[in-house]
């Protein structure tokens, strides 16, 4: 990508897209957080997070046997669930990272391409989600039976990553320069 396809990055059109998919990423946000309410257990204080990151078959297991029926289902529903929330948040972030790369192509190019192409982190992050979501369902299923579960771990300890990087991408454009030059201001040498 070249800093002259900057402007192009992030149009007005962006703008719609962005707005449409912040509301719909909260809007499921927020169903998430209902269905996950009941999963919130001694051994599960976050919830379906508390499984996600037990960080070992044997803790998700006994994560899976403190949750009844109901709470499995509610598990398996809420995971469903994330299914959508992660193509949402997937293009959010995305397209939030692209406009950041446009902020920082203005002052700092090489800084803009590298945001750019980091951005796909977003992708990249929605995809072990998937992974994750997948392994999930089947340690429910199998009443923590299943030899995934380590693989699960990890994708969502990578996951996880990669939204904070995109995150502070996305920050980041908020405080770029506005205009080339601006982005450090060297005082002129004394003689």
């Amino acid at each position: 990508m070249s800093t002259d396809s900057g402007s192009g990055l992030y149009t007005a059109n962006h703008h719609r897209w962005q707005r449409l998919l912040t509301v719909s990423t909260i809007a499921i946000a927020v169903a998430m957080l209902v269905v996950d309410h009941p999963l919130k257990t001694t051994h599960a204080p976050l919830g379906i997070i508390s499984l996600q990151l037990a960080g070992s078959a044997q803790a998700a297991k006994q994560i899976v046997f403190d949750w009844h029926n109901k709470e499995r289902l509610a598990a398996a529903f809420g995971l469903g669930l994330d299914y959508l929330f992660l193509a949402s948040y997937a293009v959010w972030m995305f397209f939030g990272c692209r406009w950041a790369a446009v902020r920082w192509m203005k002052s700092n190019p090489s800084r803009g391409n590298l945001f750019a192409w980091l951005a796909w982190g977003a992708i990249g992050a929605a995809l072990l989600d998937w992974v994750e979501n997948v392994i999930l369902l089947i340690f429910l299923q199998t009443d923590g039976k299943s030899v995934l579960y380590p693989l699960a771990y990890w994708c969502a300890v990578a996951k996880f990553l990669l939204i904070l990087m995109v995150v502070g991408i996305w920050i980041s454009g908020v405080i770029a320069p506005r205009e080339a030059g601006a982005a450090r201001q060297v005082p002129p040498k004394k003689p």
